[in-house]
């Protein structure tokens, strides 16, 4: 039998609204025979799995539903990952979709690819279709992982990874952990060689639902989450300063501390909470200190880092009335 070129593993925890569009996304016919598509439901209450199931009866060799207990997003793509069949490896969560069109030049694309790690554009999508591309490179552009230097640090959405490089790296996302997608979009960095981009906008990324991870309040009620991933990857970070993709795992880990300095400001104003901003720059300093310099100029907000620690966090007050624009940064 021969190997999929790509798998894709969709994270799909009572989704019932939005699988059928999900899955209906990936049907391309010519192409049906390279894909895997492995739909996990991470315990789901609803019918998430019977409707996977249809498209198992119509395509079994491409769909696989499979149930497993509860142990939150984290694992669904441990679970993926593990039982891969494909040449590459792409996440989609249940409530989002590709770009069909796209997706069938993507995988035009992919048949030629033999990089380590391919990037392509993606679309923000509300009521209009906003595009995204940070990736600063032309369609076809291959540069080694050393040279690659994005507009910004590229989220999970952007990124297709070689399978045994994903193993080889041994990332692991954790277990009902919020955020825990970073350690996937950043870990595989410090085992690849090379990046491909193909220039054709896939992802498609649904704003707006309730209860996404990213609003406000979820931020707030999960900062833990946060700051567990955070020092995982400050870890992972200062433990692989001799590969070649050390410059990017920096400047995305940098990234990453910027978004726990942001969630300390939009915490409720107290002195308590500015001895916790306080605490956590401090061990930052000692433990992570490439990490916390990085940041003031990887940032586009660096520069209001810079200006709390020069005035001993004297703005911090301020921060009372601001707090809805600064979910924005």
């Amino acid at each position: 039998m021969k190997q999929k070129l790509l798998t894709i593993s969709v994270a799909a925890y009572n989704v019932a609204d939005y699988i059928e569009e999900a899955l209906s996304s990936l049907i391309v016919p010519e192409f049906m025979d390279d894909l895997e598509v492995l739909i996990v439901d991470d315990g789901a209450t609803d019918n998430t799995l019977e409707i996977a199931g249809t498209f198992s009866d119509q395509y079994p060799d491409t769909f696989i539903p499979v149930h497993k207990e509860n142990g939150g997003y984290g694992t669904t793509v441990n679970y993926s990952i593990r039982h891969a069949s494909g040449k590459y490896f792409k996440l989609l969560d249940g409530d989002d979709w590709f770009d069909n069109d796209s997706f069938r030049s993507y995988l035009s694309a992919l048949k030629t690819a033999d990089e380590d790690i391919i990037i392509t554009p993606m679309y923000n999508v509300t009521e209009t279709r906003t595009l995204l591309d940070p990736t600063g490179m032309d369609d076809g552009e291959v540069v080694s992982v050393a040279d690659f230097y994005p507009v910004r640090p590229l989220s999970h959405w952007y990124l297709t990874i070689r399978t045994e490089l994903l193993r080889e790296s041994g990332v692991k996302c954790l277990a009902h952990t919020l955020y825990t997608d970073q350690i996937f979009s950043t870990v595989p960095f410090s085992k690849a060689k090379d990046v491909r981009c193909i220039k054709k906008a896939l992802y498609s990324y649904r704003l707006g639902r309730d209860g996404q991870s990213m609003s406000r309040e979820s931020r707030i009620r999960h900062i833990n989450d946060l700051l567990r991933v955070n020092h995982l990857l400050y870890d992972f970070c200062e433990s692989h300063k001799e590969c070649e993709g050390y410059d990017y795992i920096l400047r995305r880990t940098s990234v990453y501390y910027m978004s726990a300095f942001k969630l300390f400001l939009i915490l409720p104003t107290s002195r308590k909470n500015l001895r916790a901003l306080k605490t956590y720059e401090r061990k930052a300093r000692t433990t992570w200190p490439d990490i916390y310099y990085e940041a003031e100029v990887t940032s586009r907000t660096g520069s209001l880092l810079s200006i709390m620690r020069k005035t001993n966090y004297l703005p911090y007050w301020l921060f009372t009335y601001a707090s809805r624009y600064l979910t924005n940064f």
